[in-house]
């Protein structure tokens, strides 16, 4: 039996056009494929770190408080101190590890550590005050100087914290702006 010529052209048509159609499937779920892995493997550990990064600064200001309210030999000033030293060597953990996930967003990255590295100053020199005073759950065992000295720093803590709202606020815009690129690249596919 042999096949006509006029035959062959319609099949050979539909062969081409079918393996059009999975030629561009293929490239179409490589593309899925490589938008799906970097949103799983950077973009969203990423919000998460930046969401956790920005939980911690955020209790720093507690931790200060704190040291500024407990007396320096008390159990509740120690776990607090031990818990900012803790929040803090996890604040720079995670910038590196953002860093790592996000290479692109490194001179964004770099200005919010930078704004943090100001704050961590502020924060650091606040509570190496907090040590120095008795702490206000002491009362009227306190001198007057000790009640002078944590009503200062007290007041010069609102300022810091108006700092680490600041950098809160940061942390929420960059994670945003970082959530709105990966919205935009998926509604791309």
């Amino acid at each position: 039996m042999k096949i006509s010529a006029k035959a062959i052209i319609p099949i050979a048509f539909v062969a081409a056009l079918l393996v059009a159609i999975v030629t561009v499937a293929v490239v179409n779920l490589q593309a899925l494929t490589a938008t799906a892995t970097h949103t799983i493997t950077e973009t969203d550990p990423a919000t998460v770190k930046v969401a956790r990064t920005n939980r911690l600064v955020l209790s720093l200001g507690m931790g200060v408080y704190k040291s500024l309210s407990y007396d320096s030999k008390s159990a509740e000033f120690k776990a607090a101190m031990e818990q900012f030293t803790k929040d803090v060597a996890t604040i720079e953990t995670n910038f590196a590890d953002l860093e790592t996930l996000l290479p692109s967003k490194k001179s964004d990255i770099a200005a919010l550590k930078a704004q943090y590295d100001a704050l961590a100053v502020k924060l650091k020199s606040q509570q190496e005050g907090g040590i120095k005073t008795n702490g206000f759950t002491l009362g009227s065992k306190n001198t007057p100087e000790d009640m002078d000295t944590g009503a200062a720093l007290a007041i010069k803590q609102v300022g810091v914290d108006a700092d680490i709202s600041a950098l809160g606020k940061a942390f929420t815009a960059f994670n945003d702006g970082i959530i709105a690129e990966s919205k935009a690249e998926a509604d791309q596919l």
